[in-house]
């Protein structure tokens, strides 16, 4: 009741349970006002007088103002336990209390080295650093003579250490070389666990230095000059993927993204907020500064909360853009020199794991904006140090609310400047160190803070502060702390001096001590936790369920609501802000046998990934205090033997299989189609003779304009019907070869291009007709398209790109008339690889690889460079780097594809990545191809693959799996269980007549989502080859159909490599015989067929099985365009589930045309890796 007189707003209950019907309930409460209540009144007259409070669904009475609104987070509908508001716990049943006020001890009585900086890493080192340039410290680094030169120190030998690892465990340390001066820089840890420094100053203002965490002795790497900004009184802040933001410094009016790497390149990114929030000087310096060391929070929307002076933004840090500018906060300035504290509260997931039930963050202490003006050396005049008492008010703000307001919090008991304000394991926090009086800087500050203070934000307003037992040792200016792993918490450093001062009021502080807080109260050890780790998941999957086995000393069973998980992201502690630091409160599905089964946060922006170096398992208010380290995979990619279901998928040792599906279908499938009708569409070349198949009736036998309107009675196109193996003859004019292709939304498909007659003709062979031949319009394109690469658009139209000399691209809607419109695309002359020698270009950017991003832009790979640009005006969006290895379209003919989209219940997609494999030299083309090399030289194909995550900031390269075996001109299909097909292709030599050999008989299945080096799996050979002009496509049986190959210039039936006419299936392993009892069957009559965007559609399953969520997943594949070895607009989607139910899956619908451009999908049922048969959608 007082939560809701304090709020104004509805407050529920935690769940309880009704004594006869055992149902859960909760309570709503509102607050009531009387009716004489002035409409000014104030928010403690409000408190002070209300005239009752009332439960359930009640309307809340008026209220002073009208300034009442529930916020949106508190107004809908909560699950089980979704609460996180004041006064409020996250137990069932009361928390266990103490009186014990904590401990002080002395861990180790002189470190020798001042922790300006600290990191806690998972080895469980804690790493301190201080300055190097401002003479020796109180250690001398290990090993007699060790004096490397130090070039912020005149370039002179230095004996002295600047840096330590401290083993909590032991109190024992070792000394650690360091380099480029990190005096106040920055830092954050890396996904693997490596820790990062950033900045600094003199030689290191632009320095990244990087601590291993797999090498208990190491030193720091380090790379001058790796930012694009000096970097001195700067903030790191993780983002969702991994990298980080680092952000402002002394005059550095910008910020920049640091991938987990050594290597990059560096962009800065302008942000006047920085300027804007400067306290200018009254005296004779330019600024007093008052933001430097900006309080950062990744929120969990993906964007960037960023508190400056006294004024916050919330910022896109991927475009700069600001999204939201918040109000001032009151009071005085909070970043440095002023140094208040700041942090994000716990954030406790929602009973469905897709939300965050409060973000908020807290802001406490600072001073006044000419504090630092008044007692720095560099502005007081003869008057001497004034020491101004600092702030002892506190802020909070609602980040993510449309209208945003800075809340009044209860002030804390006493001031204070620099202190730490860390997460403690019960979601409480530790407000420890810093002074009364004065600022950060030497010799700035008097009257140091002894005291601890709990602070439990979401206790009632008045009882939020405790006063813990006060330490005798001052922690001021350079001192920092850390949560560690056994619940305590550890202190270092205190240096107000320029130098180490031994003799002075405030000495630099050598001594390390731990402080128990008052969950250690060791009369609670009986119902303290311990946690089992055998028992336990230590590598956690985004979104997945995980396991914590844990027991109580009293050997009481621990029982669902009792207990909680919290999950810390260790920060990196400097100048009074704990960087990256994070408390996730995971949700709790289940309490068994003294197993906790929680559920992993959803994505990297609710806990950026990397090693969580502290989950502990609270029982009412008692932490556990055995360590645990668990690992968040990386969003942006498939984890490292990530499945996706929560069971083990069924395996099987079957190959595959090959059968001849027809002995001879008369025409080689230069380019080939799979249409909703369940035709597959191929056709070649009409320009280069006859075929081995003639148009019927006997005696058709059309004009053919490309042999100079010559009679031809041969057909250069079929329908072949998958089902049944029968051909059809069709008839295509305006020569198609090396065209390309797409469907249209309503499932026509289209051919656009070719050579000759062709080069700007649109073909189209219609869906809902089965005798339907081709329509041919001829000269509709602006440009010649021939070898251009097809992808379709979010409105159903496709884009057609490049082709030999033509360095643009069009939109072609799906019509047959329009007004051609053409785009210039630089980038193609860019990367077309000039002659070598007498002849025209090598070219190896044709058929380049496009794909749609599902931010609606298209990437396109070319030879081996690719950027991403805005289809419908040109824009170049980002250029990424370049892929060392070789060329990798055509002639030289590599594999790309994207991997499937992974879609969240709020239809994001968690992954967009692409692989490329295989292609061969630049110059490949060059010694093989008759028009360039007097003899012909077979260079062996590219065997490795590589990986792009192009929506990530600064996305790089990364090497993947190299194949078993060589290969150019190959497949690369989506299976519909995620996993990938390669297949056909030649081991030497490039794309072009008689240009390869050897050709590549073996079909590799591809599972990207496994550990490295168990990615390829060889199956079962063909006996025929497939290399230049075949091509093959998934069909909705889960086979795979193969045809073509001719490596001739006319049909030729003699010689290594006859032009191949045999059409082939290739059962893969999931089509095992010993499958077929776990294989589902889509039951039609119960199955949604056409789907509407972001909606929800059904899928009844025929199943001896009772299925169970976590088991099947359903996937839908848009049927690409093949030819060359690329399949064009191939896109596998994994849409979320939201149910299954009596063997029927509820499933939500894609949100839009990016995600799934409108048309005709295979949706497939899959069953723990085993699919059945697919149906046709539509999708729109």
């Amino acid at each position: 009741m007082m939560r809701a007189r304090e709020l104004r707003k509805g407050v529920l209950t935690a769940p309880f349970e009704f004594i006869k019907t055992k149902r859960l309930g909760v309570i709503l409460t509102f607050a009531m006002y009387k009716r004489d209540l002035p409409s000014n009144a104030t928010l403690e007259k409000e408190l002070k007088q209300p005239m009752d409070d009332r439960g359930g669904a009640l309307s809340p009475g008026p209220v002073a103002g009208g300034s009442a609104a529930p916020r949106p987070d508190v107004a809908a509908a909560p699950g089980p336990g979704d609460s996180n508001t004041h006064g409020e716990s996250d137990y069932a049943k009361p928390e266990i209390e103490t009186n014990y006020k904590g401990a002080w001890a002395i861990d180790n009585p002189n470190v020798g080295v001042c922790a300006m900086q600290l990191q806690l890493m998972p080895n469980d080192q804690v790493i301190w650093y201080d300055a190097t340039s401002l003479g020796p410290s109180a250690r001398k680094l290990e090993q007699e003579g060790n004096c490397p030169i130090n070039p912020d120190a005149n370039n002179k030998s230095d004996c002295w250490a600047h840096a330590l690892a401290y083993d909590w465990k032991t109190s024992k340390s070792r000394t650690v070389k360091l380099r480029g001066e990190p005096w106040c820089s920055s830092g954050n840890l890396w996904p693997n666990g490596s820790m990062v420094a950033t900045g600094g100053t003199l030689s290191g203002v632009k320095a990244v230095r990087m601590m291993p965490m797999d090498d208990l002795r190491a030193d720091f790497s380090e790379k001058r000059d790796a930012l694009g900004d000096f970097r001195w009184y700067s903030s790191n802040q993780i983002l969702e993927d991994g990298t980080a933001i680092v952000v402002g410094g002394r005059e550095a009016f910008s910020y920049e993204i640091v991938p987990p790497s050594l290597e990059f390149q560096p962009k800065k990114i302008d942000l006047p907020f920085l300027k804007e929030t400067c306290t200018p000087a009254k005296g004779p310096n330019m600024y007093i500064e008052n933001n430097l060391y900006p309080f950062l929070f990744l929120l969990t929307d993906g964007n960037v909360f960023l508190f400056a002076n006294n004024r916050a933004i919330t910022l896109n840090p991927t475009s700069g853009k600001i999204i939201q500018e918040h109000p001032v906060c009151p009071g005085g300035s909070r970043n440095y020199p002023p140094s208040g504290n700041s942090a994000i509260l716990p954030l406790k997931m929602s009973s469905d794991n897709t939300r965050a039930l409060n973000v908020e963050i807290v802001i406490c202490g600072g001073n006044k904006p000419d504090a630092f003006e008044k007692v720095d050396v560099k502005h007081v005049t003869d008057k001497g140090k004034e020491f101004v008492p600092a702030l002892k008010d506190c802020h909070r703000i609602h980040p993510m609310d449309k209208d945003a307001q800075w809340e009044n919090e209860q002030d804390m008991p006493s001031s204070r400047i620099m202190g730490d304000l860390l997460h403690l394991p019960t979601g409480d926090l530790l407000m420890i160190n810093g002074a009364q009086k004065g600022t950060s800087g030497w010799e700035n500050a008097i009257e140091p803070n002894f005291t601890p203070l709990l602070y439990q934000p979401f206790k009632p307003i008045g009882s939020r502060f405790t006063e813990m037992n006060p330490t005798n040792i001052s922690r001021m200016y350079h001192s920092s702390s850390a949560l560690l792993p056994d619940t305590k918490v550890l202190v270092a450093g205190s240096n107000p001096h320029q130098f180490y001062t031994f003799n002075a009021t405030f000495p630099t502080e050598l001594r390390v001590e731990k402080f128990s807080p008052h969950y250690l109260d060791s009369k609670l050890d009986i119902q303290r936790p311990v946690i089992d780790e055998k028992g336990t998941d230590k590598v956690l999957k985004y979104g997945k369920p995980f396991m914590i086995a844990a027991s109580l000393q009293s050997k009481k069973p621990l029982v669902l609501g009792e207990v909680k998980v919290n999950m810390l992201y260790p920060p990196f502690t400097t100048h009074g802000f704990s960087q990256n630091q994070r408390m996730i409160v995971p949700t709790l599905t289940d309490v068994a046998d003294n197993v906790i089964t929680a559920l992993a946060p959803p994505s990297g922006k609710f806990a950026p990934p990397g090693c969580i170096d502290d989950t502990s398992i609270s029982k009412i208010i008692v932490c556990g205090g055995d360590e645990l380290v668990v690992l968040i995979d990386d969003p942006f990619k498939f984890c490292d033997g990530e499945s996706y279901y929560a069971k083990p998928q069924i395996e099987s040792t079957f190959l595959g299989e090959w059968v001849v599906d027809n002995p001879n279908a008369g025409v080689a499938a230069m380019q080939l189609q799979l249409m909703p009708n369940d035709k597959v569409i191929w056709f070649d070349t009409t320009a280069l003779g006859p075929s081995a198949l003639k148009l019927q009736p006997e005696g058709n036998c059309p004009l053919n304009p490309d042999t100079d309107n010559q009679p031809d009675c041969f057909a250069h196109a079929v329908a072949y019907d998958w089902k049944t193996s029968k051909i059809r003859p069709l008839t295509i004019k305006g020569d198609a070869w090396c065209s390309s292709g797409n469907l249209w939304p309503n499932g026509n498909l289209v051919a656009t291009g070719g050579t000759f007659s062709g080069n700007k003709a649109i073909r189209v062979l219609a869906n809902d007709d089965p005798n339907a031949d081709f329509i041919n319009k001829i000269n509709v394109l602006a440009m010649g398209r021939w070898y251009s690469s097809n992808l379709v658009l979010q409105d159903g139209s496709s884009i057609v790109v490049g082709g030999r000399d033509s360095f643009s691209y069009e939109i072609v809607p799906p019509q047959l008339d329009f007004t051609p419109k053409i785009f210039d695309l630089p980038f193609l002359q860019q990367t077309t690889t000039p002659a070598i020698g007498p002849g025209p270009p090598i070219e190896n950017n044709l058929y380049p690889f496009l794909f749609l991003l599902p931010d609606g832009n298209v990437f396109i790979f070319a030879n081996n460079r690719a950027i991403s640009f805005c289809a419908y005006t040109g824009k170049v969006i980002a250029d990424f780097p370049e892929l060392p290895g070789g060329s990798r379209n055509y002639p030289p003919s590599g594999m790309s594809a994207l991997f499937p989209l992974k879609l969240t219940p709020d239809n994001q997609a968690i992954n967009a990545e692409i692989v490329i494999c295989g292609g061969n030299a630049p110059n490949a083309y060059a010694v093989v191809d008759a028009k360039h090399a007097t003899e012909k030289q077979f260079l062996p194909a590219l065997k490795d693959c590589n990986r792009i995550q192009p929506l990530k900031p600064n996305p790089m390269w990364e090497k993947e799996q190299d194949m078993p075996s060589p290969r150019t001109m190959g497949d690369l299909l989506l299976l519909p269980t995620g996993d990938l097909l390669m297949h056909n292709g030649a081991q030497k030599g490039c794309s072009g007549w008689e240009d390869s050999t050897e050709a590549n008989l073996i079909p590799l299945l591809y599972t990207p989502n496994k550990q490295m080096g168990q990615r390829f799996k060889e199956l079962k050979p063909t006996t025929i080859a497939r290399m230049y002009h075949s091509a093959s496509a998934l069909l909705p049986d889960t086979k795979v159909l193969v045809a073509g190959s001719n490596m001739h210039a006319q049909y030729t039936f003699d010689g290594d490599y006859p032009t191949e006419l045999r059409v082939e299936k290739f059962s893969p392993p999931y089509l095992d015989p010993a499958l077929d009892k776990d294989r589902p069957e889509i039951n039609e009559q119960g199955t949604d067929k056409v789907l509407k965007y972001e909606t929800q559609f059904k899928v009844s399953v025929k199943s001896d099985k009772k299925l169970e969520f976590g088991d099947v997943i359903i996937t839908m594949l848009y049927p690409p365009f093949t030819t060359h070895g690329f399949s064009q607009n191939q896109r596998l989607l994994i849409p979320a589930l939201t149910g299954v139910d009596n063997n029927v899956i509820t499933a939500v619908a894609p949100a839009n045309g990016i995600i799934a451009p409108p048309g005709y999908y295979i949706l497939f049922v899959n069953y723990l890796g085993v699919p059945g048969k697919g149906i046709w959608v539509h999708i729109d």
